[in-house]
């Protein structure tokens, strides 16, 4: 049996934005000219900075989270907006640059691979900075890609993407506000 093949319409991308303007999020400037993907924007800020009446009528769904209620809270509102819909969330920070080339990219590994949560490879001025490998606490970065496997794979937030058939049993849990929870 030939598996469905996912588009541009399938991707949810999540922004969590904090005390920011919109219009000045690196990640949402990145995005927004992406035709086809779905926008969702969890606003965790503790100020008004009028995020809600910059989206108006823009076809982005907003969340106003009424303060920082944490990332937990946040990704759990964007999920139960599309948790009976096909395919993928997409994770970002505020001020994540999202390369012209990512979602070509995600969508030919989705439609190649049968994994259900994806990782970008992140390098900053050291090397790679994500995904890295964990042993209990304690998180190391890696040279190679080889160094990891199946038990030892972490890396950050931005830019994964998760097969949203994972939330029909899961969400995040809300006792972690910020950190641990992925």
């Amino acid at each position: 049996m030939v598996k469905d093949r996912f588009t541009l319409k399938d991707f949810y991308c999540v922004i969590v934005v904090y005390n920011k303007n919109l219009k000045d999020s690196i990640t949402y400037n990145s995005l927004i000219n992406v035709d086809g993907i779905n926008i969702i924007v969890c606003d965790n800020s503790t100020n008004d900075f009028k995020n809600e009446d910059f989206l108006k009528n823009s076809g982005v769904t907003y969340f106003n989270m009424k303060g920082n209620k944490g990332i937990s809270k946040a990704y759990n509102s964007a999920i139960e907006c599309i948790k009976k819909k096909r395919g993928f969330i997409c994770l970002f920070d505020d001020d994540t640059d999202v390369p012209n080339d990512y979602f070509k990219a995600l969508i030919s590994r989705v439609n190649e691979d049968n994994a259900d949560i994806f990782l970008p490879i992140v390098y900053d001025e050291v090397g790679i900075l994500s995904p890295c490998k964990i042993n209990k606490f304690k998180v190391n970065r890696i040279k190679d890609l080889n160094e990891l496997n199946s038990k030892n794979i972490t890396g950050i937030n931005s830019g994964m993407a998760i097969n949203l058939e994972i939330f029909e049993d899961y969400r995040y849990d809300e006792n972690y506000f910020l950190d641990y929870i992925d």
